[in-house]
């Protein structure tokens, strides 16, 4: 038999034959107890869609959520928890099995449920009942003890995870345990212990109507929190999908697809605003990579990029707009300013090698670029696609003039 199904199996056995031996509270009438199953039960089932779902490396699924456990235990007694978890968990199972959503050992993993939850709970109300008399008679003494059991049950559970984690193969060593036990959030045992608090107040009061009302206040609180915490996990997925989208893998620099977006933005914006065009090409790229290879020409890139946003700052935007060939705007200066940033740039360029791994050495590799500049103003008149082509044809006179040259038009004169 496997190690994980015995273990399981085993605390399963302890949970019932204990939770059994030691039946239900005392004093508590049967439709006490029925009733409250019944709303734990039906609110359970409610709040499943808003739990947590993790998905470990081996695709087991894990689900976080707040466990009433605790108040339920104490209040009816290790039975009526029993009772509660595996209507519960039988609930979770079959409707993971209508939605097939359920991992292929899911009948395993609700037995473990049911055991690991009704065993750390039954501990609590055996401590709460042994512990009771006792702080009662100190100020906050009932919310101290409710901490301190919600600690211990949250503790035993996390202890009964982390062996099925290790006999799985996700915990393999001391720090990966610790680890997971730092994963715990001491805030999300704080609420757990002061909802069951307040649920357990409220059932030995015997306010079933309150204990209703502070159900569906919970999940509203708690739908709306997830629903935005979901809708700020999308935004933040689909802009980073975005970014994939409209970067250069290599160079990290914007590719030409963000470029043709944002030159149809300053088209469509026609504000009358002062810009210069820079299209860049490094010279004799092929003989490079054909003295070298590919990873050389790759890293030479990479260099070139990381000098044009030296230079560029938050001043302008660079785009990998062909092989080695890129495209820069820049924003908020006089032709003079652009002229000097980029005549700057090309001689900075020049006269920095970049160290390069080339055949597992560090080689130093020096290679030059060559810019056309058109500087003008954004308007009906002059579209910046035309301005585009303009530069493009100012850099093919910079290579026809020898390379290692700036050319450049000021159409705002």
């Amino acid at each position: 038999m496997r190690k994980d199904k015995f273990y399981i199996g085993t605390l399963f056995l302890i949970a019932v034959s204990s939770t059994i031996a030691l039946g239900f509270h005392d004093g508590l009438e049967f439709n006490t107890i029925a009733l409250t199953i019944a709303l734990y039960w039906i609110f359970s089932i409610i709040y499943f869609n808003l739990r947590y779902i993790f998905t470990t490396n081996k695709g087991i699924t894990l689900d976080y959520g707040i466990s009433y456990s605790l108040s339920i235990a104490v209040f009816l007694g290790p039975l009526g928890l029993l009772i509660y978890e595996t209507l519960n968990r039988i609930s979770v199972y079959i409707s993971r099995k209508l939605t097939k959503t359920a991992d292929e050992e899911e009948g395993l993993h609700t037995f473990y449920n049911i055991g690991s939850f009704a065993l750390s709970s039954t501990f609590a109300y055996l401590l709460y009942w042994w512990l009771e008399p006792f702080f009662i008679q100190i100020p906050l003494g009932y919310w101290v003890l409710i901490v301190i059991l919600m600690i211990i049950v949250v503790s035993l559970s996390d202890l009964f995870l982390a062996v099925i984690l290790y006999l799985w193969g996700e915990i393999t060593d001391r720090g990966k345990f610790v680890r997971f036990i730092k994963d715990r959030s001491f805030n999300d045992t704080l609420k757990s212990a002061l909802s069951n608090g307040f649920l357990l107040y409220l059932l030995l009061e015997n306010q079933f109507e309150l204990v209703f009302v502070f159900f569906l206040i919970n999940y509203t609180i708690n739908r709306s929190i997830v629903y935005k915490a979901r809708a700020t996990q999308d935004k933040i997925e689909r802009d980073q999908f975005e970014e994939m989208a409209y970067t250069d893998f290599l160079t990290a620099a914007y590719n030409r697809a963000y470029m043709n977006k944002r030159l149809e933005e300053l088209a469509d914006n026609a504000s009358g605003e002062q810009i210069g065009i820079a299209i860049a090409d490094l010279d004799r790229f092929k003989q490079l990579n054909d003295q070298y290879n590919h990873y050389v020409g790759d890293q030479v890139l990479q260099h070139f990029i990381d000098q044009v946003r030296l230079y560029l700052g938050e001043d302008g935007e660079v785009f990998r707009s062909g092989g080695e060939e890129f495209t820069l705007f820049i924003y908020g200066k006089t032709f003079d300013e652009t002229y000097d940033l980029i005549d700057q740039l090309r001689q900075n360029i020049k006269t920095t090698s970049v160290t390069v791994d080339y055949l597992g050495k560090p080689e130093n590799v020096e290679y030059s670029s060559s810019f056309g500049l058109y500087y003008f103003t954004i308007s009906d008149e002059k579209s910046i696609e035309k301005a585009h082509i303009h530069a493009d044809d100012l850099l093919y006179v910079s290579k026809e003039r020898g390379r290692n040259r700036l050319t450049s038009h000021d159409a705002t004169k």
